[in-house]
């Protein structure tokens, strides 16, 4: 079985920010076409195909769901955990949706009041076409998707909403799918689902037909859902992963080669034969998902993580620019010469930009937070949420007051809001095993400089009070005794406590010398010692790093022996190995090429405090 990990895959991250401005440039491409001419002929068969940009975010919809949550909930049938895993995808979802509805619906209000050009959208403007839009299945009921959204891109987030509702029900057969097949497998059945609208799409030359978006969402999703399992099973070396990375730019040239040669040889009785690039969504986002350097390193880079971070805020939010701008210049007969018409197109994509970043970081993430931090559940082996940071929850409040305001401007009754009562969340108990990478050494991880200590010192800075035990001893590991003569599960029996929240292992790279054979069997008594002590907690298994992309095959036996037995006491495991942490970072190693320097126990605590934080969501 592979070397993987719940979280999130930086590249595929990026690769969300490029696939919503294809979205965002094909809705502008009138205004592209009207300001440069030039640009049509140039960048025409590229952005005519933008519409599939929506595919390519099912896919990857399905691909990061599975991938956080096939272990959570593939072994069995929790209503429970299907219904918080449903919250927190409205969470993340819903508000943006919300706000960006509201807006719609008051700017076709402003239409017919100001000007004498009405928005075409007025009649829509019902009761029930208001209840369906808010509860975001007004696609469910119509075969086309156009006009069905009072903000154009949100009849995906209802096709998205129908996914999310089956998903509870899909992640249960490719969890068993998963356990008896091999990755090759894996990835020809998640092939395969990906081909219905590419058949209907040669069944008929075009893309949009009659319901074409049920299984366009159905097919897509699952398709990427299956990729994930089956990238879980990979174990791939450094050298495999930079290929992987090589064949992410081949696969990238090649959509984009398939749509020119297109647009330059059509192919008679099909409207939209560029569309077939779209088979090459799922082996390109699977090859971003594991590969290294190249296109997945460049998607990961800072600017464009925070762009995928916006994405979704940037697709609600863009058309609505689009909308009022088009309105503007049929109602005031605005005419403009060339130059100033291409300074219009940038400034309006730059007024999405920044209104996409004033969603995100006013709407999006703090009520995210805040609906996060509504799942309080009373019942046994509950877990205490992470306490809500008074200026997000402000926030959050605010922008669910500001949806209620709004909507009841546009319903004409008034809504009365109160004020959530806040309650202070106990300190949360944690415990830590670990080796020299948590214990510290000679070259630095001393004391204050720990990286439990700075990682205590993040999670404080999100309203987490933490109560730490810290059992670490350098060469220690499941089956190495460490320099006081201790193995992980000596560490384990003093450390952990009944009451604690979470339980974290962090190695071991000293488990190196220890028989394969007999590994498995000390690991599992470790862990089953740690869910025995604190059978409410949450356990997160770290495999050991390695500070470069080739370790040593013991290093990876370990890595994939640990992942096996966490995944069968339901913890989660995360792979620094596959993360590539430290490799490329070699000033956070210290002289003796083992050890992290003061500067890379904060890089470990900068990776592992979210990772806690995490695991401190509260089941419904």
């Amino acid at each position: 079985m592979g070397a993987v990990r719940s979280g999130e895959i930086r590249a595929l991250t990026g690769l969300r920010i490029v696939a919503a401005m294809w979205v965002v440039l094909f809705h502008f491409r009138p205004l592209l076409w009207e300001a440069s001419p030039r640009l049509e002929a140039d960048l025409g068969p590229l952005l005519d195909a933008g519409a599939a940009g929506v595919d390519l975010f099912f896919i990857l919809s399905g691909f990061v769901l599975a991938w956080n949550y096939l272990q959570r909930m593939g072994p069995s049938f929790s209503a429970k955990a299907t219904a918080h895993f449903l919250w927190l995808r409205l969470s993340r979802v819903w508000p943006v949706y919300l706000v960006t509805m509201h807006l719609a619906a008051l700017w076709i209000i402003t239409t017919l009041y100001i000007g004498d050009v009405p928005s075409p959208d007025a009649d829509k403007l019902t009761a029930l076409n208001y209840l369906k839009q808010f509860l975001m299945v007004q696609l469910w009921f119509e075969p086309f998707f156009d006009g069905t959204s009072w903000d154009g891109p949100a009849w995906s987030i209802s096709a998205e909403w129908l996914a999310y509702l089956l998903f509870g029900g899909l992640v249960l057969v490719i969890f068993r799918i998963a356990r008896a097949s091999r990755a090759r497998t894996l990835f020809l059945l998640a092939f395969c689902a990906a081909l219905p609208p590419t058949l209907l799409l040669l069944a008929s030359g075009v893309v949009y037909t009659p319901w074409s978006w049920l299984p366009r969402i159905l097919a897509q999703f699952t398709a990427g859902a299956l990729a994930a399992a089956a990238v879980r099973r990979l174990v791939i070396d450094g050298r495999g992963r930079r290929l992987a990375g090589y064949l992410s730019v081949v696969l990238g040239a090649a959509i984009v080669a398939i749509l020119y040669h297109y647009a330059a040889n059509p192919v008679a009785g099909m409207v939209d034969p560029g569309a077939l690039a779209s088979l090459l969504f799922l082996p390109l986002v699977v090859a971003l998902a594991v590969g290294s350097g190249s296109l997945p390193a460049l998607l990961a880079t800072r600017p464009l993580v925070y762009g995928g971070q916006i994405s979704f805020s940037l697709y609600m939010i863009h058309e609505l620019v689009h909308t009022a701008w088009n309105w503007a210049v049929v109602q005031y007969s605005l005419t403009m010469p060339k130059s100033v018409a291409k300074m219009v197109v940038v400034g309006l994509i730059l007024v999405a930009l920044i209104g996409a970043m004033a969603l995100f970081h006013l709407v999006e993430e703090p009520a995210r937070r805040w609906m996060r931090s509504m799942a309080d559940g009373e019942g046994p082996g509950a877990v205490p949420a992470p306490a809500t940071p008074p200026r997000q929850l402000v926030r959050g409040a605010a922008a669910a007051l500001a949806a209620v305001l709004t909507a009841a401007a546009v319903s004409g009754v008034a809504a009365a809001t109160g004020s959530p009562t806040a309650h202070a969340a106990e300190a949360t108990r944690i415990a830590v095993i670990g080796d020299s990478y948590t214990a510290g050494s000679e070259e630095g991880g001393n004391g204050p400089q720990a990286w439990t200590e700075v990682a205590w010192g993040l999670l404080a800075a999100e309203g987490v009070e933490v109560d730490a035990d810290v059992g670490a001893e350098g060469g220690a590991g499941y089956g190495e005794r460490g320099n006081r003569g201790n193995l992980f599960i000596d560490l384990t029996a003093r450390t952990v406590r009944r009451g604690d929240d979470v339980v974290v292992f962090f190695g071991s790279r000293n488990d190196q010398p220890v028989d394969p054979e007999e590994f498995p069997t000390l690991a599992a008594e470790t862990l089953g010692l740690a869910r025995f002590a604190a059978p409410a907690a949450k356990l997160l298994v770290i495999g050991p790093p390695w500070p470069d992309a080739d370790p040593p095959p013991a290093v990876s036996r370990i890595r994939d022996s640990l992942l096996e037995q966490a995944d069968l006491v339901g913890a989660e495991f995360v792979d620094p190995i596959a993360e590539a942490w430290f490799v490329g970072r070699p000033e956070l190693i210290g002289a003796d090429g083992v050890h992290p320097t003061d500067a890379g126990h904060a890089y470990l605590a900068a990776k592992i405090a979210p990772l806690i934080y995490d695991q401190l969501t509260i089941r419904l």
